[in-house]
């Protein structure tokens, strides 16, 4: 049953599934539906910005799940991957990670993805913390040596890579699978073999 995206979820049908556990995300979800969720049911919320929170958030949603052995396994897996991976390139070769478009939002410390451009060898040439807007000032203002844009929540795709070159002719501009560097659950144990596809 459909109860709605992440910011719109419908508490009734959620209610009405007679569920023993939510599972929430304080990014992901509107602070105020979960507070209604939570006069009736119990609710467990993730707060994942590194690669440790995304293991840990496994290690215990196994636990309250009943499925710790399992859990255990995956993230020992996930950080063993991780540890083994040697980064792309050095710090010195700046990234500008795009998220949207109209108006461009980029992708800035304290986040998730900013973790995962640190482990493989990128310097995150956003500063700013968060999702920051970006006008096209702000935009030529940071140079960065690559530009990665990812295929969510915005489906970039190669026109807007041809629509960037014209602003960033010396830019390298690729687009990248958005899962990879932000779905933060078992989808890590692929992300470092994806990670090593790139073309940097």
């Amino acid at each position: 049953m459909c109860v709605g995206g992440t910011k719109n979820f419908d508490n009734e049908k959620i209610l009405n599934l007679n569920p023993d556990l939510v599972v929430g995300n304080k990014e992901e979800n509107q602070k105020e539906l979960i507070e209604q969720l939570l006069k009736n049911v119990p609710v467990w919320i993730s707060d994942i910005s590194t690669l440790s929170d995304a293991t840990r958030m496994i290690t215990e949603v196994g636990a309250i799940t009943n499925r710790s052995e399992e859990a255990e396994i995956i993230s020992k897996n996930i950080d063993q991957s991780f540890e083994d991976f040697d980064p792309l390139v050095n710090e010195q070769r700046s990234v500008l990670y795009l998220i949207w478009r109209k108006p461009w939002i980029g992708v800035g410390s304290g986040t998730f993805i900013h973790d995962m451009l640190k482990r493989i060898g990128y310097r995150n040439c956003l500063s700013h913390e968060r999702y920051p807007i970006l006008d096209l000032k702000q935009l030529r203002s940071l140079k960065p040596d690559c530009i990665f844009l990812s295929s969510e929540p915005y489906p970039f795709v190669e026109k807007h890579k041809a629509e960037l070159n014209e602003l960033f002719p010396t830019s390298r501009i690729s687009l990248v699978d958005g899962q990879m560097f932000s779905w933060y659950g078992s989808r890590l144990l692929q992300a470092v073999n994806y990670f090593k596809s790139l073309k940097v």
